[in-house]
């Protein structure tokens, strides 16, 4: 299940972004984006998600050309973006928001992940502090695994 990137370039309007970007993850391995605010971290991984189009390059999983598959197409594959605390919706409980994710799974595994979850099902996730609303944030990969996990500012 590798994942490679060839001379990817992304943007928002006429700012561009990623500038080429060459990368190869193999399959199995656990990887960490590290850079300063402005990076273009959450960038890169919205273009492999495919929530921003490359505007130049390849971007390969598993040996298919996914450049510009749909960002449903490659969640249907089992690609899974976690973005951080503040992609959750905040006027839901936190049963609620997993459950938006789990469809018919069992929210077991993501409790048993993050137990302290397990009594806050009933609270609006608008009332959590900002790790709390990160654990619900990361639970949502929990109930919904997928062959690629991209995590958007996990700490």
């Amino acid at each position: 299940m590798t994942l490679e990137l060839h001379g990817v370039r992304a943007g928002y309007g006429s700012v561009e972004v990623l500038h080429g970007v060459d990368l190869t993850f193999p399959a199995g391995c656990i990887v960490a984006i590290v850079g300063s605010n402005s990076a273009g971290k959450t960038t890169l991984l919205r273009c492999i998600a495919g929530l921003i189009a490359a505007r130049t390059g390849t971007i390969r999983w598993d040996g298919r050309d996914i450049t510009n598959a749909s960002a449903y197409e490659r969640a249907a594959h089992g690609m899974v973006l976690v973005p951080d605390e503040r992609n959750v919706f905040p006027s839901l409980t936190v049963r609620e928001n997993l459950e938006l994710f789990a469809g018919d799974t069992d929210l077991g595994p993501a409790l048993e992940t993050f137990p302290a979850l397990e009594g806050m099902l009933a609270r609006r996730v608008g009332t959590l502090s900002g790790g709390e609303r990160q654990m619900v944030a990361l639970a949502h990969a929990v109930v919904r695994p997928g062959r690629l996990v991209l995590l958007d500012e996990p700490s």
